[in-house]
């Protein structure tokens, strides 16, 4: 099994370097990433990598490396972890909760803050600090400008009606901080709008309904829909901005 392990990660590690020489630490987390892909679970691919530092261990000795590349690639197991999401008829039951927003600037930009945060994903802290410039309409996407998290999400025709409707609404209303603000979601009193704000409007929601929703929640859902849409792990942390793709697997747990 040993010899079998470091065959197959040697052959894997040869698919992008030209001398095994090279092999460093970031060929080990693709290794992994790769087990992930194909379906092994997390005590398979842990002992996979076991396996991998059990052979660095041997070749440092040897003298052909100077560290164990594998040493701390190992996954961590959420047996008993699910994160909470919204079912599909509590996502109708918000909605039709929201569209009951007698004023109008609340009612069109809540939506269409529903919108980014259960169709795009996005975490609540770069909701507050998208721009207007963010949004691209031809291309149907949303520009997040993070050196962290970086990346581009695509929206529906129909979730792209909602936006366009929130911006048509800001600019009747004609209000110099509108005007004035690059941000796309604003307040009444604010040309930002910021998480703390975000955070009191779902509490508000959540207490007339009886169920929790919260930012989070609605990114949670979020991730849930593109597995459900066949994403596979990789895929899902770069539309969900994850820095770990351990993030990522937690949504694949049965």
């Amino acid at each position: 099994m040993y010899l079998q392990e470091a065959d197959r990660f040697l052959k894997f590690v040869t698919f992008f370097e030209n001398s095994l020489k090279n092999i460093n630490e970031q060929h080990v987390i693709k290794y992994r990433n790769q087990l992930l892909k194909d379906g092994k679970k997390v005590s398979t691919i842990n002992k996979s990598i076991s396996t991998l530092s059990s052979f660095f261990t041997w070749a440092c000795q040897e003298g052909y490396f100077q560290r164990n590349f594998a040493k701390n690639i190992r996954m961590y197991q959420f047996s008993n972890f699910k994160r909470p999401r919204l079912l599909k008829d509590e996502v109708i039951l918000l909605t039709n909760e929201i569209s009951k927003e007698q004023n109008l600037l609340k009612r069109v930009r809540n939506l269409a803050l529903l919108t980014i945060l259960l169709n795009a994903g996005l975490r609540v802290q770069e909701v507050t600090d998208l721009k207007i410039d963010d949004v691209c309409y031809k291309k149907k996407c949303i520009k997040i400008q993070n050196n962290e998290y970086s990346r581009e999400v695509y929206l529906t025709e129909k979730d792209m009606e909602w936006l366009i409707k929130w911006i048509l609404v800001r600019k009747t209303l004609n209000k110099k901080i509108y005007i004035d603000s690059p941000y796309f979601f604003v307040t009444e009193r604010s040309g930002q709008m910021h998480p703390r704000a975000i955070q009191y409007l779902f509490k508000k929601y959540s207490d007339r309904l009886g169920f929790l929703v919260n930012a989070q929640i609605l990114r949670n859902t979020y991730c849930y829909h593109q597995v459900e849409k066949g994403l596979n792990p990789q895929q899902l942390q770069k539309v969900a901005g994850h820095r770990s793709i351990q993030t990522s697997y937690q949504f694949y747990l049965k």
